[in-house]
């Protein structure tokens, strides 16, 4: 018991003087509190009234502006009318500019056109001129050729192919490719079908004719201007304007010139070029080639002095051993009276000597009007090179008697020729004149005189006349009386 009364004496009681601290202090806060809060009531208030002042000067402001904005709208919409009116005249003036602009294209491509005419008519003019003035002095360096012969015209169109020819590029046979030759479609003429052929050149990409060179070749066996011989339907120079080129094997440069032809055959013989020139008819044709193997009837013919009834094994050999060769046409011009002109250009090429050391190479123009001429000039063995022109391809309209097929092939035409005679080849008689010497010749007058006398006397002008005209008989006339003498 006493132990429970001790501890209820003890118990702790609160301290005053610290409730009261407490108190004091939370007093002072909140009086201090208070003081803040009305000051940031006041503080708010002035805020308030200065933000009423600046809404109400914004507001005075936004009116103002607002009435500007009101007097604006209507000079904006004046503006917007005043700038759609702009546009509509822009679009205007560029209408009417393109418009103005078209009519001044019209009238000065008017104008070019009538430029151009006048100046195409100029040239025409020119071209006429020059050309008539080419055909006068074609005309005039050829009034010798024609008079000789006694022609009285001369074809135009073929002058006019020599005055192109003159201005055409030349190629060596190793030069040409057939791949850039190009023929045009058949046309029909009164004889055959004729195309034409035009070669396009690599280096200037230009279309000319082609016109090849050959390399120099000797005229051996087999070759040169066939002899006229009715057997073989040659009764004249008409029936062999033409000689015959050896493609011998045992000269390189015909080995070359053989090559170029082979080739020359093997484009124009192609499928290509037949379905090019005859279409769905191509397989009613034929090509015939410019290498060409010897006839033996042809080829025996050299053989003047036989009847050629047989031919002997021995001599069908012999034929047999002459090599290829291609036919080329001498350049005819055509006259009245069905005469017939060389024009084939032919130049002889001759080497001066002195002993084994050549001096000088001189080249002279020869000018032979027939074949006869062209004949005699160039012999066996001489050596030739041809300028050679691919001027045509012509058609057979119908098949030969027999045949299975129609022809067809390419013309070759020689423009120009150089030759060198053999050497010791036989002189012509016209080529040669006395060298005259005044004592011979008055040893010949004085011998001469009394027998000239004599036969003047002797004959009467009949007679005279008669010797004018045995003057122009042949050796084998004079030698006939001595062969019957002889009989007796």
């Amino acid at each position: 018991m006493m132990k429970g009364k001790k501890n209820q004496e003890f118990k702790p009681e609160p301290v005053d003087s610290d409730e009261e601290i407490i108190i004091e202090e939370t007093k002072k806060k909140g009086k201090k509190n208070l003081e803040q809060s009305k000051k940031s009531e006041k503080s708010d208030d002035s805020d308030e009234e200065n933000t009423i002042k600046e809404a109400k000067k914004k507001g005075k402001k936004n009116r103002e502006q607002s009435k500007d904005l009101d007097n604006s709208d209507v000079s904006d919409k004046e503006n917007i009318k005043d700038k759609e009116s702009i546009k509509e005249m822009k679009k205007e003036t560029k209408k009417k500019g393109k418009k103005n602009r078209k009519q001044s294209k019209n009238s000065d491509e008017e104008d070019i056109i009538e430029e151009m005419k006048k100046n195409e008519e100029d040239i025409i003019e020119e071209v006429n001129k020059k050309e008539k003035k080419n055909k006068d002095d074609f005309n005039a360096s050829d009034e010798k050729l024609i008079n000789s012969n006694k022609s009285k015209q001369i074809d135009n169109t073929q002058q006019n192919k020599l005055l192109e020819m003159n201005m055409n590029k030349v190629y060596k046979v190793s030069d040409v490719d057939f791949i850039n030759v190009e023929v045009t479609n058949m046309k029909k003429t009164e004889m055959q079908l004729i195309s034409y052929i035009e070669y396009l050149d690599p280096d200037t990409n230009t279309k000319n004719k082609l016109i090849v060179q050959t390399p120099m070749m000797k005229l051996t066996r087999g070759g040169g201007i066939p002899k006229i011989n009715p057997k073989f339907k040659i009764n004249d120079d008409k029936d062999r304007e033409f000689i015959n080129v050896p493609l011998d094997e045992n000269q390189p440069n015909a080995l070359r010139f053989k090559e170029h032809l082979e080739k020359a055959d093997e484009f124009f013989g192609s499928d290509k070029i037949k379905k090019k020139l005859f279409k769905e008819k191509a397989k009613e044709y034929m090509y015939q080639p410019i290498v060409r193997k010897p006839n033996i009837k042809e080829e025996d013919d050299d053989d003047s002095d036989n009847d050629n009834k047989k031919f002997t094994k021995k001599k069908k050999e012999d034929v047999e051993a002459y090599p290829d060769k291609c036919k080329l046409k001498f350049n005819i011009r055509y006259g009245d009276n069905d005469e017939h002109f060389n024009v084939t250009t032919i130049i002889l090429t001759e080497k001066t000597t002195d002993g084994k050391k050549i001096e000088e190479t001189k080249k002279t123009e020869m000018k032979p009007t027939t074949i006869t001429e062209i004949s005699e000039l160039i012999k066996y063995r001489s050596d030739v090179r041809y300028m050679i022109y691919y001027y045509k391809l012509w058609a057979a309209k119908s098949k030969l008697q027999g045949a299975t097929y129609k022809m067809y092939g390419v013309g070759l035409k020689i423009i120009a020729l150089e030759y060198t005679p053999p050497s010791g080849s036989t002189v012509n008689s016209n080529s040669v004149a006395f060298i005259s010497s005044d004592e011979e010749d008055d040893e010949v007058n004085k011998k001469m005189s009394s027998k000239t006398k004599k036969l003047e006397n002797d004959l009467s002008s009949k007679d005279k006349k008669k010797s004018e005209i045995s003057d122009d008989s042949s050796e084998e006339e004079e030698i006939k009386p001595k062969k019957k003498n002889s009989k007796k």
